[in-house]
């Protein structure tokens, strides 16, 4: 009898110890995840280069239903946006626009008509340098190559 209760108090003590492991790791994912948030939010270059050094980042490519990519995009941030792409991130993401979920890629294109400063052209060339597909959109309607402008 004191046998099994000293099992079953051995496989609680693995158990409450497991969980606390997977609870720690996670909330040092989250915290990781949360950083490079605000990093990539203030284009803090360095402070984004430590964070994805340090191998904690569960997420590259979303954040608390923010897209990182597309918020170094809107914010100019190339450089952030390139070390993203470098450490993984996908330049295929689907990114919020409008309510819908489409291609990155249409979403920089379908800014061109308003990007008054120009930097459309520099997005674009730096999704492709990391194998973006153009070809995907959110409609058959839309032509990413046939982009007419009024």
């Amino acid at each position: 009898m004191k046998r099994s209760k000293f099992c079953r108090f051995k496989f609680f003590c693995a158990f409450v110890s497991f969980n606390l492991f997977v609870f720690y790791a996670q909330s040092e994912h989250g915290q990781a995840d949360a950083s490079l948030l605000t990093a990539v939010q203030s284009n803090n270059l360095e402070k984004v280069g430590e964070i994805l050094d340090s191998g904690d980042v569960k997420n590259i490519n979303q954040v608390d239903g923010k897209y990182l990519l597309q918020i170094a995009f809107d914010i100019y941030g190339f450089n952030v946006a390139r070390s993203l792409l470098q450490n993984g991130a996908d330049p295929n993401v689907k990114v919020n626009h409008e309510g819908l979920n489409i291609p990155i890629t249409e979403y920089i294109v379908k800014q061109l008509k308003s990007d008054k400063v120009g930097f459309g052209a520099v997005k674009l060339r730096m999704l492709l340098e990391n194998h973006a597909d153009f070809t995907q959109t959110s409609s058959p309607k839309f032509d990413i190559f046939n982009i007419k402008f009024e």
